[in-house]
């Protein structure tokens, strides 16, 4: 069993109703064991105005648990409690709790995640997780995409400033907690490479997931210190880490990669490998054949690619069931609809969108005078020369009249989000609170018309 998922009815705690059947359908299409907690029914609304009272300790868990019976005013609280009791106990052993949204008219005055009511501030979801289980929302199970074998959330998180260069530093703690707030929040794809940190990113990464229920994207194609396969140009290894990595899909290189990093991660398989960057001296054939051999062996769940052409994604997908490539996609960067876009829609082939806000160009926060912190290397790229900032943000100023409360990153994610062929968008955060703003996009999601109106504002003779 993968993990059991525990169904309550909307606008209740209490799981009065049956478990909807198109929730089912999409966890047993998952591998996933569904449980609905039945004897938790018929108890009532919850109610925001009192607070538990007593030793068993819940009050400092949940401060509205206080259960009214609709009809006649009975308060059934301790009913509720054992039932709920009860319910968690059914659920020992499991690893998700699939909790149904309530709605946001029921007065409980819970968060809104994924446009729903949280289903975390109920004395049900308090007793889950003392229990070790985590607690999720169907609304975010809904949101899932699929990609192959593999059902993604549309958001999933990068870890390219864990690496310690680039971005000029990172807290590790800080790192950690962001990839905890991720996993809270629904997020179940972490995307890594060996190359972020020469393998410091994909051990921070393992180490922070460890014992949660979240897949791990990794990379090969990458190599140091040695000298096997093609040098990157001076500019591009600045780009990836320096001088002295080299390109290299050879069929051995590519097995050692996935072993290494399998003992970097601290895991028996991989979710999604992927090739970082095509290698000019290796036929993709002989790089895919060997990825193929890897998921036969049970090391690789699902193969992707990344930073390819239409042709090599041709190539790559009639030796293996390539599910997915990785391509910079932004507002600033559309160069993906010059025909792949149509690649993988005849391919079946998802887009994972990296660089979303071209590096926090679409940020709005990156002014011509700011100074970028020591180490980080965007100063030195033409892209973020002052004069390249103050035209990007003079079009983000034109985007004020369809932020509606969104921040421009938001906005920005929110667009990719929604052009065809996106199944993910891989986000970077190194706090807690950048995770949170980030999934703002996909809360609150942009209308078809909306989107080509975004679009026009960074289309037209003197694109910023």
């Amino acid at each position: 069993m993968v993990s059991a998922c525990l169904l309550g009815r909307a606008c209740r705690y209490d799981g009065a109703s049956k478990a909807d059947p198109a929730v089912i359908e999409a966890l047993e299409g998952q591998g996933v064991v569904a449980v609905c907690p039945e004897e938790l029914g018929g108890l009532g609304t919850p109610r925001p105005s009192a607070e538990l009272r007593g030793g068993d300790g819940l009050a400092a868990l949940d401060g509205r648990a206080s259960v009214v019976r609709e009809a006649d005013g009975i308060d059934v609280t301790a009913a509720f409690i054992a039932g709920a009791r009860a319910a968690a106990r059914r659920a020992e052993g499991a690893r998700t709790a699939i909790l149904k949204a309530r709605s946001p008219s029921c007065g409980c005055g819970a968060t809104h995640i994924d446009g729903a009511v949280r289903p975390g501030d109920g004395v049900f979801a308090a007793l889950l997780r003392q229990r070790g289980v985590r607690v999720m929302s169907d609304e975010t199970l809904r949101a899932r995409r699929p990609l192959g074998p593999l059902h993604i959330h549309p958001m999933v998180m990068g870890t390219w400033a864990f690496g310690g260069w680039f971005w000029g530093g990172f807290d590790r703690g800080q790192a950690v907690r962001a990839l905890h707030a991720a996993a809270d929040a629904g997020v179940n794809l972490v995307d890594t490479a060996p190359l972020y940190g020469f393998g410091d990113a994909e051990r921070l990464v393992g180490e922070a997931l460890r014992g949660r229920d979240v897949m791990v994207a990794t990379k090969c194609g990458l190599r140091w210190p040695d000298t096997l396969g093609e040098g990157f140009s001076e500019a591009q290894a600045e780009a990836v880490g320096g001088p002295g990595v080299y390109r290299c899909l050879r069929p051995e290189s590519v097995t050692l990669e996935c072993e290494r990093s399998l003992r970097r991660l601290g895991r028996e398989v991989i979710d999604l490998f992927q090739l970082h960057w095509p290698d000019p001296d290796t036929p993709i054939a002989d790089t895919m054949g060997a990825m193929l051999r890897l998921q036969e062996r049970g090391l690789i769940r699902a193969i992707g690619v990344s930073n390819v052409s239409p042709d090599q994604l041709r190539e790559a997908s009639a030796v293996a069931p390539v599910v997915a490539t990785q391509e910079a996609y932004s507002l600033l960067d559309r160069r993906v609809e010059d025909g792949l876009v149509d690649a993988c829609e005849d391919l079946g082939v998802g887009i994972l969108a990296y660089s979303p806000v071209a590096s926090g160009l679409l940020t709005g926060r990156l002014t011509a005078e700011r100074a970028l912190r020591p180490g980080d290397k965007r100063a030195e790229r033409p892209a973020f020369a002052p004069a390249r900032r103050t035209a990007v943000n003079r079009a983000l100023a034109r985007l004020e009249p369809l932020l509606e409360g969104r921040t421009p990153a938001s906005l920005a994610l929110a667009w990719v989000l929604a052009r065809p062929g996106v199944a993910g968008v891989v986000f970077g955060a190194r706090t807690p609170a950048q995770v949170i703003e980030n999934l703002d996009a996909l809360r609150r999601p942009l209308s078809p018309e909306q989107a080509d109106a975004v679009a026009r504002l960074f289309e037209g003779p003197e694109p910023p």
